[in-house]
């Protein structure tokens, strides 16, 4: 069998998978959603996250990662929560929630 033949595919598969689905790019070209996917490793190149995501870090902190959190034209959160497996669930949460 091939290496890793049967196992689940890595953090960064997943999102390249879900981020690549044409379904959300036509949906996220189509609207004014925004959303911001947090893991607990973010930071930038000094070493400290990002003003910008801290506090969705810190919204996150305690819960599995990466979190998702759905946000309004205004910068208020409109959703927060896992983020799901697949394209079509964060498309759903985002046609439920977004704009």
């Amino acid at each position: 069998a091939a290496r890793g033949a049967g196992r689940a595919p890595g953090a960064a598969a997943t999102r390249g998978a879900i981020f690549g689905d044409p379904d959300l790019a036509a949906w996220m070209k189509s609207h004014s959603d925004k959303f911001r996917v947090v893991d607990k490793d973010v930071q930038g190149p000094d070493g400290i996250a990002p003003a910008d995501v801290k506090r969705f870090l810190d919204a996150a902190s305690g819960k599995a990662y990466p979190q998702l959190f759905i946000v309004s034209d205004a910068g208020k959160t409109i959703y927060s929560g896992n983020l799901p497996t697949d394209a079509a669930g964060l498309l759903t949460l985002l046609k439920r929630y977004g704009g």
